[in-house]
């Protein structure tokens, strides 16, 4: 099963993902402070733009954000 560890970046904020076809963690967001703000909780949702962006990435479609393979397997 492969899997990517990607930073997802836009003009304000960015992403570290590990995901793979199933799943995905957040290691570090630095936009957590506006969902905490908002009551979204610790765990990012589904519909976070970052995690949609590096869905898209992992399955070959274009993104709008800037998106960097850190290491994958």
């Amino acid at each position: 099963m492969s899997y990517l560890v990607v930073e997802v970046k836009n003009k304000r904020s960015s992403a570290l993902i590990a995901l793979n076809q199933k799943k995905y963690d957040v290691i570090d967001c630095s936009n957590r402070n506006n969902c905490k703000m908002q009551g979204l909780g610790i765990k990012c949702p589904a519909y976070c733009p970052y995690i949609v962006e590096a869905k898209k990435f992992f399955r070959g479609f274009k993104t709008n954000f800037r998106v960097e393979v850190l290491s994958s397997s």
